[in-house]
This record gives structure tokens, sequence and C-alpha cells, in this order.
């Protein structure tokens, strides 16, 4: 399909990086894993099988996996469940282990699930919070909040809500 070659050897490969990820037969992992090689297969796919919008998010996480697992350590998976979502992240990393070398795919299956029952917590801060220190609602105010988010990312999600506030820039003439 899409110029692809029946791979059984793939096919093989996925069902093991399944079992091995103690995670139950995806139709849609399987699928997407044979049928779509790079991520312009998945939108042409998705249109021609009628895929729902969700269908076709995971297909592209598929297919974002040979790029790699977009995470090489637990920090950065949390970071990429926290701005993908957990299923995006797992098909992802799941993608890449099935192309990647027996060790490197051992490596990804731990990663994967070292951090499976992680659950993304919310930014402890606010623009309510900017606000009541000064800052006026407005692009500006998201460019703060948007950095406080990324270092609050940054510190693997263990900076308190106090120390984010502390850490706010403060706008110009704010008291």
């Amino acid at each position: 399909m899409l110029g692809l070659a029946p791979s059984p050897s793939l096919l093989r490969r996925l069902v093991e990086i399944e079992a091995d990820a103690s995670r139950k037969p995806d139709p849609m992992f399987r699928l997407g894993l044979l049928a779509v090689g790079v991520v312009e297969h998945a939108g042409w796919l998705a249109k021609h099988l009628r895929l729902s919008g969700d269908e076709k998010a995971d297909l592209l996480s598929i297919a974002a996996g040979s790029d790699g697992p977009g995470a090489y350590n637990s920090t950065e998976a949390r970071a990429a469940i926290y701005r993908e979502g957990s299923r995006a992240f797992v098909l992802r990393a799941l993608s890449a282990a099935a192309r990647a070398e027996a060790s490197e795919a051992t490596r990804i299956i731990a990663l994967v699930r070292d951090v499976a029952d992680w659950k993304p917590p919310g930014l402890p801060i606010s623009g309510r919070d900017l606000i009541a220190l000064g800052h006026a609602p407005g692009p500006a105010m998201g460019e703060v909040l948007r950095a406080v988010e990324l270092s609050w990312i940054a510190s693997d999600f263990a900076a308190s809500r106090e120390q984010l506030l502390r850490d706010v820039p403060r706008p110009t003439g704010a008291t």
C-alpha cells in the first residue's frame, strides 16, 4: 500500500513490540506501521479510508516514529506527553522501536513503560495570576505565561506554584 513493500518481518516485529510493551493488539498501530512510511502517507490513507480525526492523528504519530521516538529519557518523554498526549507519544515511540535495532528498541520500550502511567499535571499558574502581578491581558501576557510554562516543563514539572510566581518577570511600572 502507498508504495511500501509488504513486510512480514515488520509485522512480526510489531507484534513483538506490542507484547514487550504489555499492550493489547492495536489495529490502528498495525495499519499505520505497515501502510504509512512518511507523514504525507498518513493524510492520504486517512482521506481514502475515511478515518476519523483521531485515527488520522494516530497515523501521523506512527509516521513520526520514522524520525525517532521523540524522547530519549523520562524527562523528555513526560514533556512529550504533556505537549502531544500519552497516546501520540506511545504510538510514535513504539513505531520508532519497531524500526530500530534490538538494543535501541529495548531502550525505547523501557522508556514507554517508565512513563506509561504518568498523567500530565495542569500548569500551576494561570493568566489570572499574571493579572494579579500587574500584567495586562493580551499577547504579551500570553508570551510571559508561555515562558513560565516552558520553565516549568524544563523543571520536569517539579517547580511549585510559589517558585513559578516568584520567577515571573514583573511588568514595567508594576509594584
